[in-house]
């Protein structure tokens, strides 16, 4: 299973855009993945998105997927 990883704002400064991650087979393992893969995440504050929908629990990722990292943002 391969999952394309695309970060957002500041996270790009660090990690490649887009990434992609194989054998998570959900939300809480990919994480376990990227944070191994880019430590600099550990102290961060981000959203994650599945599929362009945020979300707040652990998902089961289907092949193909696509996981935003997005840093806080405000809009006006």
């Amino acid at each position: 299973m391969r999952v394309k990883i695309l970060p957002f704002g500041r996270f790009t400064d660090f990690m490649e855009n887009p990434f992609f991650i194989e054998g998570a087979s959900d939300t809480a393992a990919l994480m376990k993945i990227i944070l191994q893969r880019y430590p600099e995440l550990k102290d961060s504050t981000f959203l994650i998105a599945l599929n362009r929908q945020v979300i707040t629990d652990n998902r089961t990722l289907q092949d193909n997927d696509e996981v935003a990292l997005m840093p806080p943002f405000s809009g006006g």
